[in-house]
């Protein structure tokens, strides 16, 4: 095989040599009482990279002196001076003289030599056609002298090899002999990249992290090339729609048409995206998911209608063969789950009116997130006109939410003089006067007026509406970047100060220039300290911040801040340390047919697996982490337990996603056995009201493993509920008013929390829910049993017992 792929590279001459002396012992001799000599005299024959080459120059130097001397015992003579064996010699010129004769007889050219060409591409011509031969035999380095060869076994450069003490990082071997332990014998350096061509269809490739090439327009995907066990090529992009059209056909729509993250324009798309866009501004405003349609929805749809399409050039085809993209324009209609009332959506503008002007606003439903809410962006040339009082009524939609809140908030005193407050937020509503001043003046004195009740200034002072329902408030310079935002009215105030807003001290931007840094990828800096002073005066605190996708570091001028933050970008740091299993894990999520369902109706498979990713990461790494060491030593931990600890998550999920289905399906087949029947389906209505109550799409977020272990639980009582339910309604109905009484104890538990309460209490409260859901349990479906023991006595003692606690 050497002398076949020595034809093919020029260097038959070389390889007839190299082929002969492999069929014979080292003629290298080495005496032991001679050895430091016979090294010295060998030493102009050694090649560093390969021991076939320095074989070559044996056999060179030798031919040479033979042309020379010529005589029998001359030669013997300059065997004995080079410690050479004679009669090896003779063996190997006798072996190399068959060669040529077979070479002569198959008409193969016996003759080329690579001599004329550079020294690099000789010893590569020669090299390949050794490896050719030799393809079981290569190694790669594991560390000094240490290999990994073929089949995972472990070998070990023999020492008298020219490579010994100067290994390269791969290598091919004449012989592995095993002795005291397996050695790589004769070897010489091999470039990586020469063994996929010789090897072809030996190879095995496997291929990893599919993902939407967004310059390309095509799916790609990472390769690896894999010989007997050993990676040769690792992470080459190559194109994937023909490797599996099907996943390339689905990470295609998701990204490309879905996420709309393609480089060139398609009119369908902008048309969709601008639809979705409009959508999902709707959620935003009203503050309510489930509107526009799931991306499994979005999904079907372009899947329909571009079957096995999964790059750019193909769906310009599909377009053309089409004679346009209309086909691929989604309808309201398509994208909608259901419709808003179209008043509602009115009384949430897009432009605000501010004295004689109108300004942008912006809505965002993300609870926590610091522009939850709505944003009026003003530019900062126009804040000095503007006057604080009346903003608040600008967005009529949250006008009556906002006096509910507030007459929430009052305290007890007050608020039973005007319960019920339902009612009474209503007439508020409807007795503002159309010249709007203040918010809480206004509604102090229609509360005098129509109520006859006088509440302190002192009372309103300390009240806050919730963060959503507080207008932000961007001020903007002249190309529309945000100079300041915030929530203070007072920020409109004094204009004149807002381009001095950004200003830090000198002292301060010194400390920043030391302290903070971009573009974080690995704890690679000293301990993150709680605090620091800045010129021994002014405290400030350091922790990392996710922004964008990366991590930071940061000062902040809060403990509270830079606390809350540090935390959440240590979680970020550990993400990027662990992309790699993050994705693996994320892929080989499993889901049985009945969660896949579930999946699918709480927002779609993909978002389950996010979610359960992000389950994943917060319970192993949400965590106070301040120096290099502990980061390491939690990542080592972490690292152990990762696949376990998701897949224990991913069984939890499972189990709650299947109960969901069951009782889901339970809810359709009892509502179409009883389609003529209205009191059944108004029961089952509300029994799925129930359920989602109970399973929201972000369950996952939202509650504690803790939590999730009871979940199935409590989703089988609804189920059992429903079945025994629209049997007997009436039977339903008489324990369903002992649920109601705590229902409302309950919600007057959250009620008197605001303005917040303390931990405890807060924590006590949600318990009672939990404790609500077991007392639902002992009611409807005995046969589950508690966790503990529940009765409504015990559930109104503890009412009572929270109500109590500040």
């Amino acid at each position: 095989r050497m002398l076949l792929e020595a034809v093919q590279q020029g260097c038959v001459r070389e390889l007839a040599v190299i082929a002969s002396a492999l069929s014979i012992q080292d003629p290298m001799e080495r005496p032991l009482e001679k050895s430091s000599e016979a090294d010295r005299i060998h030493a102009p024959f050694r090649n560093q990279d390969s021991d076939f080459l320095t074989l070559l120059a044996v056999w060179n130097r030798y031919h040479h002196f033979l042309e020379k001397m010529g005589t029998q015992n001359q030669m013997r003579k300059f065997c004995r001076e080079h410690f050479l064996s004679f009669n090896r010699m003779r063996e190997w010129i006798f072996i190399h003289q068959q060669i040529i004769s077979i070479l002569k007889e198959q008409r193969m050219p016996h003759e080329t030599s690579s001599s004329q060409r550079k020294e690099a591409d000789v010893y590569s011509s020669i090299h390949i056609s050794i490896l050719s031969g030799l393809l079981s035999n290569i190694a790669r380095k594991k560390q000094k002298n240490l290999y990994l060869a073929a089949r995972e076994k472990e070998v070990m450069l023999f020492p008298g090899s020219s490579l010994f003490n100067r290994p390269p990082q791969w290598i091919v071997a004449a012989g592995m002999v095993k002795t005291s332990r397996i050695f790589a014998r004769t070897a010489a350096r091999i470039e990586p990249q020469w063994i996929e061509d010789l090897a072809g269809p030996l190879c095995k490739k496997t291929y990893l992290e599919p993902h939407w090439e967004r310059d390309r327009g095509e799916v790609r995907a990472n390769e690896r090339v894999s010989l007997y066990g050993l990676v040769i090529v690792t992470g080459r992009s190559i194109s994937y729609g023909k490797i599996d059209p099907e996943e390339s056909h689905r990470v295609f729509i998701q990204s490309a048409l879905i996420e709309g993250d393609v480089s060139e324009r398609f009119s369908f798309l902008e048309h969709n995206m601008a639809l979705i866009k409009h959508i999902a501004g709707m959620e935003e405003k009203i503050r309510r998911r489930g509107i526009l349609a799931d991306e499994a929805a979005m999904t079907a749809f372009y899947s329909e209608r571009l079957p096995g399409v999964c790059d750019i050039r193909t769906l310009k085809r599909a377009i053309k063969q089409a004679g346009g993209d209309d086909f691929l324009k989604m309808t309201e209609e398509q994208l909608l789950r259901w419709r808003p009332d179209d008043d509602s959506l009115k009384l949430f503008p897009d432009l605000v009116a501010v004295g004689n002007r109108r300004f942008p606003c912006k809505y965002k439903f993300s609870p926590g997130d610091e522009e939850d809410g709505v944003t009026v962006s003003i530019p900062a040339t126009a804040a000095m006109d503007i006057q604080p009082e009346g903003l608040e009524w600008t967005v009529p939609g949250l006008v009556k939410e906002k006096i509910a809140a507030l007459l929430s908030a009052l305290p007890k005193a007050y608020r039973k003089k005007l319960t019920p407050l339902s009612d009474t937020a209503r007439i508020i509503e409807q007795e503002v006067p159309k010249a709007k001043h203040d918010f809480i003046s206004t509604i102090a004195r229609i509360i005098r007026r129509r109520f006859e009740v006088d509440i302190p200034g002192t009372i309103w002072a300390s009240l806050s509406l919730p963060r959503h329902l507080q207008l932000r408030f961007s001020i903007t310079d002249n190309s529309g970047a945000e100079l300041v935002a915030g929530r203070d009215m007072d920020l409109l105030k004094n204009p004149a100060a807002l381009p001095k807003a950004k200003e830090e001290s000198a002292a301060w931007n010194s400390a920043k220039k030391d302290w903070e840094r971009k573009g974080v990828t690995t704890w690679d800096f000293g301990p993150v300290p709680e605090q620091i002073m800045i010129e021994n005066m002014l405290p400030a605190y350091p922790g990392l911040r996710e922004e964008d996708g990366t991590v930071c570091l940061r000062l902040f001028r809060s403990r509270h801040d830079a606390a809350k933050e540090h935390i959440r970008g240590v979680e970020a740091l550990f993400r990027i340390r662990f992309t790699r299993e993050l994705k693996f894990i994320r892929r080989t999520l499993t889901f049985s047919t009945s969660s896949s369902r579930a999946a699918a109706f709480l927002g779609g498979r993909g978002l389950m697996e996010q979610y359960i990713v992000d389950a994943l990461v917060r319970e192993l790494f949400h965590i106070e982490v301040r120096s290099r060491e502990d980061f390491e030593a939690r990542a080592e931990k972490a690292g152990s337990v990762i696949i376990k600890k998701a897949q224990e998550i991913n069984a939890l999920a499972s189990s709650v996603l299947e109960a969901f289905d069951e009782c889901f399906s339970t809810l359709g087949s009892l509502e179409k056995a009883n389609k003529n029947n209205s009191l059944a389906v108004s029961f089952c209505f509300k029994m799925r009201q129930e359920l989602q109550k109970l399973v929201p799409r972000d369950f996952m977020k939202l509650y504690t493993f803790e939590r999730l272990n009871d979940l199935p639980r409590y989703i089988k009582a609804l189920k059992i509920r429903a079945e025994r339910g629209v049997n007997n309604f009436s039977k339903d109905k008489e324990k369903e008013a002992a649920v109601i009484r705590l229902l409302d104890l309950s919600e007057k538990m959250r009620r008197d929390s605001y303005p917040p309460s303390s931990e405890e209490k807060n924590k006590a409260i949600d318990e009672f829910r939990w404790m609500l859901e077991e007392f639902k349990v002992s009611l409807f479906a005995q046969e589950l049993k508690t966790r503990f023991p529940v009765s409504l006595k015990r559930l109104e003692q503890r009412a009572c017992e929270i109500a109590k606690m500040f």
